[in-house]
């Protein structure tokens, strides 16, 4: 098709599309406008039927009338009567509804529209609508407070009727206006083509190598003028550049000849160098062959393109032509490196930065042929292979060194966990006292973990060796044997600790030492107690031995005073006839004694011998060995032998005053308890001596108190209470109270065994509960629980 053809179809088919769109367009928008004006307007005159009923229904609330039916029917009807006398113009038909949609007035006869839909009470809305076979625009308007609806309802041809007039005239303005559009374009075409056909037959004539062509003057318009120099000037640069070209031919001819004399010996020199390449060549071979390590090349797509026969048995493949069939490295990896990277990731991350620094060096984890992950030194160099950038990959097994590795840490591990689990102290030392090693039990002592002491001297993170340091010195520098006890106060607390330094050789040269520090304060303690026991034991056996040496002499007494009393007080017929041998009455004799109170001295010698007497047997039976395990002990008794030993004790006569204390004994009448009598009797006492310590302390009551309690309980035990109104205890003390060698009381006045020894008999010895309930200055009750045991005999003082 021509350019004059695709002008005139374009003139014609431009200009009717353009039509169209232009009709379309309007056709749109005059019906909206349209539209919009018709409900506008209908809605304007709705309004003012509102503005009607709003005025009447004003003057109802004016009048104070508006809820009175009457007067409100009354203004409907005047608003019916000014709706039926068309006193408002209305463009289409008006309708009124209730608000329940029920129609009830029409300026037209017939039927009523079919509403779709009600709007809310305060909504007006527009709509379309069907109404006696014809679409129409429907606008409702509201009036809430008579509970009506006005509806007017237009119908379509009516608002066409409009619209196609507007569409008329706009349809007939936009034809002429593109009819003259066309015929101008037609005539400018017209002119332009002859100066366009005019400038191609030049152009043609130029083409075929006339450069002597000349476009003609084509008229006098400033572009075509333009283009007609143009045309002209390119034509004259043509000519010129032909002119040089020919010359440029006949110099680079001449330049051409030199140069392929210049070539000819570069390739002679090449030929050569070639020869020399392929010696070396066969030297690389020679070598990349007999390598032991796996020697690879790599290119810039990380495939391996050649190996060695080393590389395929580092990673166990038959031939090497089954490895390079792999293609690519990460295709010989695991998923994932033991790092968690991605195995492709992190090999071209590398080889990236080899090929963009010429080295790189790494450690890689490959899979042999059966699958099994090893671990490798990767060692790659850029180099020129067929002078293409490459990377010479070296493979280096670690397997043998990785598990030697992994065996050196394991027993290092192991050394590490014998260090830490052993009780002591111990820490490794150099020459200089430098740290080394650090266990557990070191950091758990000091506060302070390995990491943080290695390095530093062992007096500035250890003060418990201070002292020491000098001999622990000597001992590291003669490489010999060295322990000694240290001593120091914690807490108010002697400790005791014993300091061992071992020293270490190498090559007969001393290499430090390790140090133990053994905490030995129980032991001490415990050795104490043995020689205090051994030492109560002596005393228990004396005090048995004398209570049985007093108890002859004091029966000797007892008897003697019986006799006594009885040969002075009584009127005995014997007493009376050796009297009257003696010249003596009887009666004179009494009146005589009476006077001189030897009754009563008689009988405070009576009363003083079976106190004794009583004291002796408590003791003879708190030193005596336990009775067997199936006797009962009425435990009233055995609670107030006990408070006669308190009463008689030493220490509290003369520390505590015991006398002092107010005894108050609450018993219930219990079945005898099997137990051993003694072993609860030496709890009782040790109760009853911590609870006089405590009452006469420094924070000690006024009126000092000992509330001593039986009863049985409802699990077939029972219990026994000894109470003070002292300073009490708080919780953390209270926590402790049972564990050995835990004590309150200043050094030198308690050894914090009592209480957990009675526990132990309590709970062990007899299958019982020992508790104690305790608050600061609310006083402290032990509770002693022992189970009752239907199956026991009961003992002497029982029956």
């Amino acid at each position: 098709m021509t350019l004059k053809q695709k002008v005139y179809l374009y003139s014609l088919v431009v200009p009717t599309a353009l039509a169209g769109v232009i009709l379309a367009i309007s056709t749109l928008v005059i019906d909206k406008v349209v539209y919009r004006q018709h409900e506008s307007l209908a809605q304007n005159e709705l309004e003012q039927v509102a503005q009607a009923i709003e005025i009447e229904q004003q003057t109802l609330v004016n009048a104070g009338v508006s809820r009175l039916p009457h007067y409100q029917a009354a203004a409907q009807n005047k608003i019916l009567e000014m709706l039926e006398g068309n006193e408002v113009s209305f463009t289409g038909l008006v309708f009124i509804y209730t608000t329940s949609g029920h129609p009830f007035f029409s300026r037209e006869p017939g039927a009523y529209p079919e509403l779709p839909s009600f709007p809310e009470a305060d909504t007006k809305v527009s709509f379309k609508i069907d109404y006696q076979g014809e679409r129409h625009l429907a606008v409702a308007h509201p009036i809430p407070e008579w509970g009506w609806l006005l509806v007017e309802i237009i119908p379509d041809r009516q608002v066409y009727q409009v619209r196609n007039g507007y569409l008329k005239l706009t349809s007939l303005l936009t034809i002429t206006i593109l009819g003259c559009g066309l015929f101008l374009t037609l005539l400018f075409y017209g002119r332009l083509n002859r100066r366009v056909t005019r400038i191609l037959g030049t152009l043609t004539e130029i083409a075929q190598g006339d450069l002597s062509s000349r476009v003609p003057e084509l008229g006098a318009e400033e572009e075509i003028q333009q283009l007609q120099d143009g045309i002209n000037q390119m034509v004259a640069n043509l000519d010129q550049a032909h002119n040089r070209l020919e010359e440029q031919v006949t110099l680079r001819t001449r330049e051409l000849s030199t140069t392929n004399e210049q070539l000819r010996n570069e390739i002679e020199s090449r030929v050569q160098a070639q020869e020399a390449l392929k010696g070396r060549e066969k030297m690389f071979r020679q070598a990349f062959s007999a390598s032991e390590d796996g020697i690879l090349l790599l290119d810039r797509q990380g495939k391996f393109f050649d190996c060695n026969d080393a590389a395929a048995r580092i990673l166990k493949y038959p031939e090497k032509a089954q490895l390079l069939e792999q293609g690519v490295a990460w295709n010989l990896s695991p998923t994932l490196q033991p790092g968690g990277n991605s195995s492709r990731d992190r090999f071209l991350e590398e080889s990236n930065h080899a090929f963009s620094n010429g080295f790189n060096r790494f450690e890689w984890s490959y899979l042999t042929f059966e699958g099994n992950a090893i671990p490798i030194e990767v060692t790659m160099v850029k180099t020129l292979v067929r002078d293409e950038e490459c990377l010479y990959v070296t493979w280096k097994d670690l397997s043998r060194q990785k598990e030697a590795e992994r065996a050196l840490t394991l027993a290092q591990e192991m050394v590490q966990d014998i260090l830490d689990s052993m009780p002591s102290v111990l820490i490794g030392i150099d020459v200089n006292l430098r740290i080394r090693h650090w266990n557990n039990e070191a950091a758990a002592l000091t506060g302070r973990s390995a990491e943080k002491v290695l390095g530093s001297s062992v007096p500035e993170v250890f003060p418990l060796l201070e002292d020491a340091t000098p001999w622990i010195q000597s001992a590291v520098e003669q490489s010999r044997l060295e322990q000694r006890r240290h001593t120091f106060k914690k807490e108010g607390r002697r400790q005791y600790v014993d300091i061992t330094v071992y020293p270490l050789h190498q090559d007969e040269v001393s290499n430090g030492a390790v140090i133990r520090v053994d905490d030995v304060s129980d032991r001490v303690r415990i050795e104490e107690m043995m020689v205090q026991s051994e030492k109560m034991l002596s005393v228990g056996g004396l005090a048995a031995g004398m209570a049985h040496e007093i108890n002859n002499p004091l029966a000797g007494i007892l008897q003697n005073a019986q006799v006594l009393q009885s040969r002075l007080m009584t009127d005995l017929s014997k007493n009376r006839r050796v009297a009257e041998e003696c010249g003596l009455s009887i009666e004179r004799l009494a009146l005589y004694l009476k006077k001189r109170e030897l009754p009563a001295m008689v009988d405070a010698i009576l009363d003083s011998g079976q106190r004794a007497s009583r004291i002796v047997e408590n003791m003879l039976g708190f030193s005596r060995k336990s009775t067997s395990p199936g006797q009962a002990e009425n435990l009233a008794n055995l609670i107030d032998r006990t408070l006669e030993l308190a009463n008689n004790d030493y220490d509290l006569k003369t520390h505590y005053d015991f006398r002092q204390i107010e005894v108050e004994r609450d018993y219930e009448t219990v079945p005898p308890v099997p137990c051993e009598g003694s072993q609860i009797q030496q709890v009782l006492l040790n109760l009853l001596k911590n609870a006089a310590q405590a009452l006469f302390g420094d924070q000690g009551p006024s009126h000092p108190l000992i509330r001593l309690a039986l009863r049985e309980t409802g699990e077939r035990m029972v219990r026994i209470e000894v109470q003070d109104n002292g300073p009490g205890m708080d919780e953390v003390t209270r926590k402790r109270i049972f564990e050995p060698f835990f004590t309150t009381k200043e050094v030198g006045l308690g050894t914090g065994l009592g209480l957990s020894v009675s526990y132990f008999i309590v709970t062990e010895n007899h299958g019982g509960r020992m508790s104690v309930e305790s608050s600061p200055n609310q006083g402290t009750c032990f509770r002693i629980e022992l189970p009752l045991n239907d199956e026991v005999t009961p003992s002497k003082e029982t029956m």
